[in-house]
């Protein structure tokens, strides 16, 4: 987008700002113009969807923290152990679980305290914006959906993070007032 916008900025002021045009012609710019967008954001939409999936591929399963170098057998072994409270019995395995549900044990207020703002800051940016600008209030009304349908997930992972925590006789509570 940070290429697109400015691009298509360029692109209308040369096809609009010409004073020597009719007025048809410049129906015509007006048409070029909406295609010429058109055919950025279908490319950006395909370019951005191919490094998506590229990524997704890579980080999967990063909503818990891993170490580089991790096999994928082993993250998501350790990604499950950590959701279902289940310390593994390879020591190894044990230790990067424990480091990583510590990471998101003391992340939890932060993250606990952002995530009801976002939603309340997204509903009352929404609903003052109705009439004034329906496109932003549906950009607002979709990131609030996208929040809701995150937190249950989160909230699972936190949970699983503190019952891990409690099954190798770490209280996250006093882990997250030290930290």
């Amino acid at each position: 987008m940070l290429l697109i916008s400015p691009l298509a900025g360029v692109i209308g002021a040369h096809l609009m700002d010409h004073p020597h045009r009719h007025r048809a012609h410049g129906h015509r710019s007006a048409v070029v113009l909406a295609l010429l967008l058109i055919g950025m954001v279908v490319f950006y939409a395909i370019v951005m969807t191919f490094v998506i999936r590229r990524l997704r591929r890579r980080f999967d399963g990063q909503w818990i923290p891993l170490p580089a170098g991790l096999p994928r057998r082993d993250r998501r072994h350790v990604q499950r152990a950590i959701r279902r409270g289940e310390p593994s019995a390879d020591r190894f395995l044990r230790y990067v679980e424990t480091t990583s549900a510590r990471k998101i044990a003391l992340q939890k207020r932060r993250v606990l305290w952002v995530l009801p703002v976002g939603l309340v800051g997204c509903a009352v940016i929404a609903v003052t914006n109705w009439s004034r600008s329906p496109v932003l209030a549906w950009v607002y009304l979709g990131l609030l959906v996208l929040l809701v349908l995150c937190l249950p997930r989160t909230i699972r992972v936190y949970r699983g993070a503190d019952r891990y925590l409690r099954t190798v006789n770490i209280d996250p509570d006093a882990l997250r007032r030290a930290g």
